[in-house]
């Protein structure tokens, strides 16, 4: 629904159709084999970022794709040692840098930053309001529609 008038975004099922568990390392291998020639930008909130290694083979990450890390609010962006070295060893020059090779950079990308939970959005949802403003139109359209989060609210 969200990326329905994204022309360049797309929703992709291998995670949810792989048996067993899913590590981002074996999707971007498995998005690098379908997409050799593409770069590959893996998109991430700085509180996902801050939790990387705890994550699968994550030092292999810019092997295979780009890293751009989306400021959140209430996230700081002063990594600790092990993140901090890592960001400064695959620093990119600027944004655009990750459309010129397809893969081992990472980048800080600011994003406006909306400060509103999934809760209030349920809340807004359950009581009627229009949310068009924190919703793509056609999310917010068919959550109304199929009233998905009609509940008693206190208002």
């Amino acid at each position: 629904m969200a990326l329905v008038d994204e022309a360049f975004l797309f929703m992709d099922r291998r995670e949810l159709d792989r048996d067993g568990p899913s590590y981002m390392y074996d999707t971007l291998i498995s998005l690098r084999e379908d997409y050799p020639g593409s770069a590959l930008i893996l998109l991430l909130g700085t509180d996902a970022f801050a939790h990387l290694p705890s994550w699968y083979r994550w030092t292999e990450l810019t092997d295979v794709a780009h890293l751009a890390i989306m400021a959140r609010p209430g996230f700081s962006t002063q990594w600790n040692d092990e993140l901090g070295v890592f960001v400064h060893d695959h620093a990119a020059d600027e944004a655009s840098d990750l459309l010129r090779v397809t893969h081992g950079l990472v980048t800080e990308i600011p994003v406006s930053q909306v400060d509103i939970s999934s809760s209030d959005l349920r809340r807004c949802l359950a009581i009627g309001d229009n949310c068009n403003q924190q919703l793509p139109e056609g999310v917010a359209q068919r959550l109304c529609g199929q009233r998905t989060y009609n509940v008693v609210v206190d208002k």
